[in-house]
């Protein structure tokens, strides 16, 4: 997903590039990633006060997002494998960090890292004659930044 279109004054798809670098598995290249989504975790605190005030403040709890993919060969599912043998094997699960980099309509470029990711091959894909293999891989991050 890369590419910026000038006639367009608004992001769309082919705007955003995603790279997911995961510890000791290195960079992870995803061949034909269809979608992507990020979204925040608040969580929410609240204070009623005794004048019948109520007042609340949403504190950020990480990110959580997905990769759908159509799959174009083993990366997601050898991905997977290897976390569920390190896990038999009691070593220590990676976390990585994921990049998502946003051509904007004015030309510039806005780059954001999620930090702490950690990964699942949540759907690795139904089979159907003559369709698209789709996959999606989550995530969670604790912490989403521009940089």
């Amino acid at each position: 997903m890369s590419g910026t279109n000038a006639a367009n004054d608004f992001s769309v798809g082919n705007d955003v590039r995603v790279v997911l670098i995961l510890g000791v598995l290195g960079r992870i290249d995803f061949k034909h990633i269809v979608g992507f989504q990020a979204d925040p975790i608040t969580k929410e605190v609240r204070v009623d006060r005794l004048d019948g005030t109520p007042l609340a403040v949403y504190l950020p709890g990480g990110w959580k997002g997905s990769f759908t993919i159509d799959r174009a060969n083993s990366t997601a599912d050898d991905v997977w494998a290897t976390i569920e043998a390190m896990y038999w094997n009691h070593q220590r699960i990676p976390r990585g960090t994921l990049y998502e980099y946003i051509d904007e309509p004015d030309g510039s470029t806005s780059t954001y890292q999620f930090s702490d990711v950690a990964v699942a091959l949540q759907a690795a894909g139904a089979v159907h004659q003559e369709a698209a293999i789709k996959q999606t891989v989550e995530f969670f991050a604790g912490q989403r930044r521009r940089v």
